[in-house]
């Protein structure tokens, strides 16, 4: 569900972050407050954060946090030159922007809660820990031992109606090393 932000609610955070945050570079200044006086242009921005990931970014760093004062993406090319991405704004002013203002607390900022927006360009992995895509492929693993038992069970069952003593305890024996698998598979981790 995508949640449009107003320009006035835009404006105003714009407003609130000039006076209150120190941006690393005097170029991102230029930036915003260019954006502030071209509502065609702020119309196309999108607040959010992993620019990155975004086809067309703008990340601006404030003091006191780690990361480059300035990065600007567009498709493959990456950019610290503000002059240029300015450029770029100016000139396709219509064009998505998609801004991540990196300044201490910002996740815990109500004025910028209320103009960010999710990231749709993020991966569905991205928030994923390596321990949970683990657990996630040991969960996986256990579930295709157990219809793989299921299968053998009814398969078991088929060969005792037909009275196929080989195929029975060829059968059997499998079913009891998935049992051992299954049993064993909490006790790897």
């Amino acid at each position: 569900m995508t949640v449009s932000v107003s320009l006035t609610e835009k404006k105003r955070f714009l407003h609130w972050f000039l006076e209150n945050q120190k941006l690393k570079k005097r170029e991102g200044r230029w930036i915003l407050n260019y954006l502030l006086c071209d509502d065609r242009a702020l119309h196309h921005v999108t607040f959010t954060d992993h620019v990155e990931f975004c086809p067309r970014g703008l990340c601006l760093s404030c003091r006191g946090v780690e990361g480059l004062p300035l990065t600007f993406h567009k498709g493959k090319i990456r950019t610290a030159d503000g002059d240029k991405a300015f450029h770029d704004i100016r000139m396709n002013p219509t064009a998505p922007l998609y801004l991540e203002l990196d300044y201490a607390e910002n996740h815990r900022c109500s004025n910028f809660a209320l103009v960010k927006e999710d990231n749709l360009f993020l991966p569905n992995d991205y928030y994923v820990t390596a321990e949970e895509k683990g657990r996630t492929v040991q969960w996986m693993d256990l579930q295709l031992l157990r219809k793989q038992r299921d299968q053998l069970s009814k398969r078991i069952d088929e060969a005792m109606d037909v009275r196929d003593k080989q195929q029975f305890e060829e059968l059997s024996a499998r079913y009891v090393d998935i049992e051992t698998q299954i049993r064993n598979h909490g006790k790897d981790s």
